[in-house]
């Protein structure tokens, strides 16, 4: 049974469809990556299958269970997790506060030990923890999202270009964290990026979007190899 598994999904916001009969499935362990012109339908579809659009056809089943009209926070409780590209974060808070009101209904010892298990896994963050958020780098920033997401132990966590505006050096330090979120957690990504060649370069599997329609599904490395997609919708 894939982890996640999309069926004829059609969505968009009011009565305006942006995205139309979208199929694929993603398995545990594994980097979807979905690229695409700007204006295909890529962040509209992570919001779909996060509950945060309107859904006018198909479904979204998550482990074979069917949220396709479920609410956002019944989907984090299922497992996933979604960072956006901008406003993830409280920024007028510290790194601490923010970590804390990502669980504030953790008991305080499961807490504790949570908070240890996520900073061995994003120790740039054990510096930062009484530093205001709006006082950090883009990239820290991310950081941040990122591990108040880790702390509710989703098994898929969906990036919105997460890489944005970021300097190329801590582009890369991003995509590495999402390689190890597979390698060494365990968890699956969906990541849509603009860099399209450094993400299917990471990528496990590619979902190329054009005009609201899947116009490639498969091997990530086929997508790459694939000279005329490419040039045609990634300008590479």
């Amino acid at each position: 049974m894939p982890l996640l598994e999309v069926n004829d999904l059609s969505a968009g916001y009011g009565r305006v469809e942006i995205i139309s009969d979208v199929s694929f499935s993603s398995d545990e362990k594994e980097i979807l990556v979905v690229v695409g012109p700007n204006g295909s339908g890529k962040s509209t579809l992570l919001k779909a299958l996060f509950g945060l659009c309107s859904v006018f056809n198909g479904e979204v089943l998550f482990r074979g269970e069917n949220l396709t009209r479920s609410p956002p926070y019944k989907r984090s409780a299922k497992g996933m997790a979604y960072l956006p590209q901008v406003n993830n974060v409280f920024e007028g808070l510290t790194v601490q506060e923010n970590l804390a009101l990502a669980v504030h209904d953790m008991a305080q010892e499961e807490l504790k030990d949570k908070l240890e298990d996520v900073l061995s896994f994003l120790p740039e963050l054990r510096g930062l923890m009484q530093k205001k958020v709006r006082t950090l780098s883009g990239g820290e920033r991310q950081m941040v999202a990122l591990a108040m997401n880790l702390l509710r132990n989703p098994s898929l966590v969906m990036l919105d270009e997460p890489t944005t505006a970021l300097a190329p050096r801590l582009a890369s330090q991003v995509l590495k964290k999402a390689v190890a979120l597979r390698d060494e957690r365990g968890i699956s990504v969906l990541l849509v990026e603009q860099n399209a060649r450094a993400a299917l370069e990471i990528g496990d599997k590619a979902l190329l979007m054009v005009s609201g329609r899947i116009r490639f599904l498969g091997d990530a490395q086929d997508l790459l190899k694939d000279k005329e997609l490419a040039k045609v919708y990634l300008g590479l």
